[in-house]
């Protein structure tokens, strides 16, 4: 899945599924910014994707 913006904030009903869609973020290369929240009924958590840290994670070309 890909998402135009470095930042975006995943809500959820319930704290279970909140973790599954922040684990699925971070699978995707999303790191948590801050703790998590509760506003009104959603349980909600930052999250940030650098591109640059992607890249500093990867070999050069010709490393082997």
């Amino acid at each position: 899945m890909n998402h135009d913006s470095s930042f975006v904030l995943v809500h959820s009903p319930s704290p279970g599924e909140l973790e599954r869609a922040v684990s699925e973020r971070i699978d995707e290369g999303w790191w948590p910014l801050g703790t998590p929240f509760v506003h009104g009924e959603r349980y909600i958590q930052a999250m940030v994707h650098d591109e640059i840290k992607d890249l500093a994670l990867q070999p050069a070309v010709g490393d082997s």
